[in-house]
């Protein structure tokens, strides 16, 4: 399969095609799922989308989040390029597939919290909560803290 003439062909946004090519080198059988998958169709894309107003518009709304606020099986469009779309808002994103709340890197949720834009007027911050924890080892719910002690090797302390 020609993941890249399969990409154009359903509309995929072309900022879009560099990172998906680059996933579907080791990833080529999901992407063959995801290129095949009925919801995935033209007629589906955020491309087709039409924006109506709605008390969202214009609002400075921040995601955090994993492969689900990517919109990896959606091949890169996701609820938040829906939202940007139809609702008019202003979305600053930070996905990245495969990563975990648990602070374990650069890439974990705490690591990337603050790339968001802490100097903009955010009306709503949206965490996508990741289930790449439990499945990389880190079930270890922990526990809430009384204080500001927070620990960030564990799914409540990252939360």
């Amino acid at each position: 399969m020609n993941f890249e003439e399969e990409l154009y062909n359903l509309d995929v946004p072309e900022e879009h095609i560099p990172e998906l090519l680059k996933f579907g080198k080791d990833n080529p059988e999901f992407l063959t799922k995801a290129i095949k998958a009925e919801g995935n169709a033209k007629k589906y894309s955020v491309a087709q989308t039409k924006m109506e107003p709605s008390d969202l518009i214009n609002n400075q709304i921040a995601f955090l989040g994993s492969s689900v606020t990517y919109g990896a099986g959606a091949l890169g469009e996701s609820f938040v390029d829906y939202l940007s779309k139809k609702d008019n808002i202003c979305a600053f994103e930070d996905a990245v597939s495969g990563t975990t709340l648990v602070d374990n890197d650069s890439n974990s949720y705490i690591g990337r919290i603050g790339r968001l834009p802490v100097l903009e007027k955010l009306t709503a911050f949206v965490l996508q909560l990741s289930t790449n924890d439990a499945i990389k080892g880190k079930e270890d719910l922990g526990e809430i803290a009384q204080d500001d002690n927070f620990d960030k090797q564990t799914v409540t302390g990252a939360i």
